[in-house]
């Protein structure tokens, strides 16, 4: 039997601290995990052990050599001991006795799924199963462990985050000025000696075909929409000449948020558009 270093568990409690930093394009591999690893031969005493010894670690990480043979939880080793004669069937035996009578296997994502799209797949798991750790998959046999409910809790402060970009959205984000709009703008595209300052706030219209709304905004009007620019400002350049992908969002039908991708040429003039799409945070 080995075990991974313990001491990271006290990520636990820089993880309340740092969920604030979480952006709806966070993955698995931003979230606090475990690698407490041991043999499918150890006792299941000494496994006892394990959990008495630290009382926040939630799961352990069950191997055969380098192959993955399951998760045995906190939840599920004591609910398993407590069955009648269950001291004595697991205690003085090898885990993987217990493990062979677990119905479910464990879920594997990898580090780079999405916490909104990973969450889905937690909670597809059968009813008994949800609150069971997920195994994260860094790279080819190796594994981390990830608690369920840190995940949901991640999540659910996605959600807080995706509300407050809606508000920003829908109100357009009126504490920018103009001046601010410009500096934030050139600050992310760089200074560039063609752009005409009076092209940041000219007010352009174009045509919605979702809603056939006629929107207009302005490039600072745009800048104010987005709290984190990349995701409304992108620079694109090929063959050695620059262009600007820009995202116009407005109240579209049934109060929805609708975005038109727009194309600007290097001195921020009107080239053209693309089809409306409904903002998605995945």
């Amino acid at each position: 039997m080995h075990t991974a270093n313990l001491t990271e568990l006290t990520t636990i409690r820089h993880f309340f601290q740092g969920i604030q930093r979480l952006t709806i394009d966070s993955v698995l591999g931003d979230l606090p995990s475990f690698d407490v690893v041991v043999d499918q031969g150890t006792v299941g005493r000494n496994l006892n052990e394990i959990f008495e010894k630290d009382r926040n670690l939630p799961s352990v990480l069950v191997m055969n050599g380098e192959h993955l043979r399951g998760v045995i939880s906190r939840e599920m080793f004591y609910y398993n001991n407590g069955k009648l004669f269950g001291t004595e069937i697991y205690l003085g035996r090898p885990i993987q006795v217990m493990l062979e009578t677990i119905p479910h296997t464990p879920l594997i994502l990898p580090r780079s799924l999405l916490i909104i799209l990973a969450t889905q797949k937690a909670l597809d798991r059968q009813v008994e199963s949800i609150y069971e750790p997920i195994v994260v998959e860094q790279e080819a046999n190796r594994y981390r462990l990830l608690s369920a409910l840190m995940l949901f809790i991640a999540q659910s402060q996605q959600l807080i985050e995706l509300h407050r970009q809606r508000l920003y959205t829908v109100n357009a984000g009126q504490q920018l000025t103009d001046r601010d709009a410009i500096i934030r703008f050139v600050q992310h595209v760089g200074n560039r000696p063609e752009f005409n300052l009076q092209m940041f706030i000219k007010r352009l219209a174009v045509r919605c075909d979702h809603c056939s709304q006629t929107v207009h905004f302005s490039i600072a009007d745009i800048v104010r929409t987005f709290p984190q620019l990349n995701r409304g400002v992108i620079v694109e350049e090929q063959m050695g000449s620059r262009m600007y992908r820009l995202y116009v969002r407005h109240d579209c039908l049934d109060n929805e948020i609708w975005e038109i991708p727009l194309h600007l040429d290097e001195r921020l003039e009107y080239r053209s558009q693309r089809s409306a799409r409904a903002v998605e945070y995945a």
